[in-house]
């Protein structure tokens, strides 16, 4: 999971005292989730030395950031831990680090050899989704078995299989007559098979993410699709995956969970229902900026308002721009937080939260993140960038949210 914002961390430590028990453990296990990307080596310790430190990792290791932080420590773990982090080394090794989980002599740092491999050949094949030659060349070294090699292949073939000339290539490389044929089934299946881009249709795209079958490898194609659907289409798209049977309905919520921002947060909650333990409860958030004179944008697209990968200072050059002829009176704007709740036995609640104000001709103030220096909220004379963290938190979008959740949650009795 991605490490909670400051900003959202922030709210949610503020509304802990007036959450019940079972939601106020899962908002304090995501905040320590947090505090391990910022302070890893003072927060880490004070997990080994809790009784119920090596639970509460388990339910932070897919933490943004953490496997690349712990493999410094990996070496001064306790036995239970080191096991414990080995069957979780899915969550940890991700494309930033799994070229150092490789090198990493896990062996010599007092992992059995069967962890160690373990270990080895997740890392390859996340080497293999950027680095498909680079895989291929370590594939003899990593001591797979055939399955474990039929994999890595299936994994690294698939992914090219709309390029002729790359399969071409990498096929080359293989030295292995059996490699070779293991490959070859794999082109021929993938050719027998509707390539990714001709899914137009909420009903293909579910049966296809939700299949057994489905190469979570092309998640980030399969969710590129979706950005090019209007409401209409994502609407359908909701309600045809709440009522997949379970097993394909679990599939297909691995890849929604990493949805962007441009899925309605019900349905993302409700992919995140699909795979959290029985008894959670599960909290999904969308927040924007909405800006008058741009008819409520960039809204959902506030993020990537100047494109995928844009930084905070393109985005606010971006609305600059965009508002740059718009006058005094139309350049009122709020920041809005969704926030969607869903509980064990089927319960659904939603909370709005807004912080209306007025968007500057300029930048002011360093605090802060996002457009926080271009806003102005109501009742204030200052931008988010100048406020202090504490007083932005207090008046803040999510803080009104999170507010109307923990009252929802104590007059329903929610423990």
């Amino acid at each position: 999971m991605s490490a909670l914002p400051r900003h959202f961390a922030a709210a949610l430590e503020a509304a802990l005292d007036g959450l019940p028990p079972a939601l106020k453990h899962q908002a304090e296990t995501a905040l320590i989730g947090q505090k391990l990307t910022t302070s890893f080596d003072t927060e880490f310790q004070k997990l080994l030395d809790r009784p119920d430190g090596l639970k509460i990792f388990q339910e932070v290791s897919n933490t943004d950031g953490l496997g690349d932080k712990l493999l410094g420590n990996l070496a001064n773990l306790p036995p239970a831990w080191k096991a414990s982090v080995l069957s979780n080394c899915y969550q940890l090794i991700d494309s930033s680090n799994s070229q150092k989980w490789w090198d990493a002599d896990l062996e010599g740092m007092g992992f059995t050899p069967a962890q160690a491999n373990q270990a080895h050949s997740y890392a390859l094949g996340v080497i293999s989704r950027k680095q498909p030659e680079e895989a291929l060349k370590l594939m003899d070294e990593a001591g797979l078995d055939h399955a474990g090699k039929e994999n890595l292949l299936s994994t690294i073939f698939s992914r090219v299989s709309g390029n002729p000339e790359k399969s071409e290539a990498l096929l080359a490389m293989l030295t292995s007559d059996e490699d070779r044929k293991t490959t070859q089934q794999v082109l021929d299946r993938n050719n027998q098979t509707s390539s990714i881009t001709a899914l137009e249709k909420p009903a293909d795209w579910l049966a296809k993410v939700g299949s057994m079958d489905a190469n979570p490898g092309d998640a980030y194609e399969y969710l590129s699709m979706l950005r090019n659907w209007d409401q209409e289409k994502i609407s359908a798209l909701g309600d045809q995956f709440r009522s997949m049977p379970a097993a394909q309905k679990q599939q297909a919520a691995q890849i929604l969970t990493d949805a962007n921002s441009d899925l309605d947060p019900s349905l993302k909650g409700e992919a995140l229902r699909a795979i959290a333990p029985r008894k959670a409860w599960v909290l999904a958030d969308d927040s924007g900026l909405c800006c008058d004179a741009l008819q409520g944008g960039p809204g959902v697209d506030s993020a990537v308002y100047a494109g995928a990968g844009a930084t905070d200072a393109q985005n606010r050059a971006k609305l600059l721009e965009a508002m740059k002829k718009a006058p005094l009176h139309k350049r009122g704007a709020r920041f809005e937080c969704h926030l969607v709740l869903l509980g064990p036995n089927q319960e659904v609640a939603k909370f709005v939260g807004q912080c209306w104000g007025k968007i500057l001709e300029a930048e002011v103030g360093t605090e802060g993140f996002g457009y926080d220096s271009l806003f102005v909220p109501a009742n204030e004379d200052r931008t988010f960038g100048e406020l202090s963290p504490a007083k932005k938190d207090s008046i803040s979008h999510r803080a009104k949210a999170f507010q109307l959740m923990a009252a929802w949650m104590r007059e329903n009795g929610v423990a």
